[in-house]
């Protein structure tokens, strides 16, 4: 695939990130990495080859995974062999990925080769296992029976299984439930979220937030969907006190979609909002302006009132941070449009 001059500097900035960043600029990198897609996977298979930096290895795979791109099989089963436990995980994560693609047989049978081999290092051979952790069938089962009498205590742990559920890290259960299956109720995520939301890759919060949104999009009760609403809000928290604005269309979208929000979506606009998010903050509040003035008997005007409030709060805090002045076309556009949000702006001068 030709690459764009103009794509290529970005994905060579971004790789420099990688390598040299700070943390939050590795996030962010692989957040945006992850975004481009395939016209990434060369230069980061081509940092993977040459730099010896742990946390860049374990970008770089990270953003492999959310691309899935089969040409990434070779690196990330050589990963596995990594000391780093960081960058064996991230292999892992590629190739249980990579299991769904055309190469799917392929990297299963070299995970299975991997694990079974009792000449490899216990580390490699677990890596090699957490891939193949959702595979289902005969092809499991065989793996299974090799290894149950397996000279390795931790391999033979693995594979028996105990009579109680182990408890998962929660890191790695907001990895499932991004990649994979969603829990039951939108409080599991929350749980997850205050105990590693801070520690989380970004690209899987990004993930996380998209599958909470289609499933409270699918959700028909209004007090279960409420719920789900509220999970995606604490997403949006967690990603904007990193500072990330991955997402910052997710919140632009619901605002503009004039349903009252959770104040976690106000706190997050507030704190990564930017000039994108003001006509659509001065649209909802003209609507609920105007709602409250044709019906003032509604018996929901107190909970509307409060969300006019801090929608108001959140867009002055946005809006001064953007140096919004009377000069800017977004004003010009507010003062006209939505007459009802001219509060927000001030007095005309």
């Amino acid at each position: 695939m030709v690459i764009k001059r103009s794509s290529a500097r970005e994905v060579s900035a971004l790789l420099q990130d990688l390598e040299t960043g700070t943390d939050a600029g590795r996030d962010a990198a692989v957040a945006r990495l992850s975004v481009i897609g395939t016209r990434a996977v060369e230069g980061l298979l081509t940092l993977l080859d040459g730099t010896r930096v742990p946390a860049a290895r374990a970008g770089a795979l990270a953003a492999l995974e959310a691309i899935a791109d089969p040409r990434s099989a070779e690196s990330a089963l050589t990963c596995l062999e990594e000391d780093d436990e960081a960058v064996r995980g991230a292999a892992a994560g590629v190739l249980r990925k990579l299991l769904d693609s055309e190469r799917g047989a392929e990297v299963l049978d070299r995970l299975a080769a991997i694990a079974v081999d009792t000449a490899r290092a216990d580390s490699t051979r677990l890596a090699a296992l957490d891939a193949l952790r959702h595979v289902s069938g005969p092809a499991l089962e065989l793996i299974a029976a090799r290894l149950r009498d397996d000279p390795s205590l931790a391999v033979r742990a693995t594979v028996v299984g105990s009579p109680v559920p182990a408890v998962r890290p929660p890191l790695e259960s907001l990895e499932d439930a991004a990649t994979g299956s969603l829990p039951d109720h939108p409080d599991a995520i929350r749980q997850w979220l205050a105990a590693a939301g801070a520690h989380a890759p970004l690209p899987i919060l990004h993930r996380l937030v998209q599958r909470v949104r289609e499933r409270e999009q699918e959700t028909a009760d209004p007090v279960d969907r409420r719920e789900w609403m509220t999970a995606r809000a604490i997403l949006h928290q967690v990603l904007a006190g990193r500072g990330s604005t991955v997402a910052l269309y997710d919140l632009r979208e619901t605002i503009e979609s004039g349903e009252p929000a959770p104040v976690e979506m106000l706190a997050a606009l507030e704190s990564i909002g930017d000039r994108t998010c003001l006509e659509p903050m001065a649209a909802a509040y003209a609507r609920l302006a105007s709602e409250a003035e044709r019906h003032p008997d509604d018996r929901d005007r107190g909970a509307n009132a409060w969300w006019r409030d801090h929608l108001a709060a959140a867009f002055r805090t946005v809006a001064a941070r953007e140096r919004l002045n009377e000069r800017h076309a977004v004003t010009r556009r507010i003062r006209t449009r939505w007459p009802a949000a001219a509060s927000l702006l001030g007095p005309a001068r």
